[in-house]
């Protein structure tokens, strides 16, 4: 009874073997084909990426632009630290760049002696930083690389990235009053045409809503 246990067993072990190895060559195909997603993905967001770095490294200080005016000075003291801030005119709108040497670049075409304006922009990504959403938006993209075959990661990616904006524009005007939210929503639809989407947040994207 043992000896035709174990050739049973034998038997059955050989089938599923066979099964397997008969499986293989379309596991092996699902494999290769999740990696040329991942690759594809990974490429895509590291050109857009590079291409961002090479247009953002020839943006010019702030200071050189409002270095005549001490209180925009104070207001970019007071709202972003130890933060640079750069002008450059290969953006449309402003923007947080970097995660953990953050730069908050400023499109060439803004009026830097709107003192109302500034303020907005520079509180709006101020906080963009203290939260490290860039770090966030980089983990999103990590995430949707490996995961790209799953529409619902797809939808993550889009609501989170939505979600950080309108969380930042809440918390900007959490402490305004009604008169100074009404400026900051018409900023917002102002920019809301020209903001672009990478790993940065812009100021503006969350406006038409």
């Amino acid at each position: 009874k043992v000896i035709l246990s174990a050739q049973r067993g034998a038997k059955q072990m050989g089938v599923g073997e066979e099964a397997l190895e008969t499986g293989s060559p379309m596991i092996r195909y699902v494999w290769l084909v999740w990696l040329l997603g991942v690759c594809l993905l990974a490429v895509y967001f590291t050109a857009g990426y590079v291409r961002m770095y090479f247009q953002l490294r020839e943006a010019i200080p702030f200071t050189e632009y409002a270095v005549n005016d001490t209180v925009v000075a104070e207001i970019c003291l007071k709202l972003t630290d130890k933060v640079r801030i750069k002008v450059s005119d290969r953006i449309a709108v402003p923007i947080t760049y970097g995660i953990f040497r953050p730069q908050i670049i400023l499109t060439r075409t803004m009026d830097f002696q709107d003192r109302e304006l500034l303020y907005f922009v520079f509180r709006h990504e101020k906080i963009h930083i203290k939260r490290m959403d860039n770090l966030w938006k980089l983990l999103l993209i990590l995430a949707l690389c490996l995961h790209w075959f799953n529409p619902l990661v797809w939808a993550m990616y889009f609501a989170m990235n939505h979600d950080m904006e309108i969380a930042c524009d809440e918390s900007v005007i959490s402490d305004m009053r009604e008169k100074d939210r009404k400026k900051y929503a018409l900023t917002l639809v102002m920019l809301a045409e020209k903001a672009q989407y990478f790993v940065h947040n812009g100021f503006g994207k969350s406006a038409v809503k």
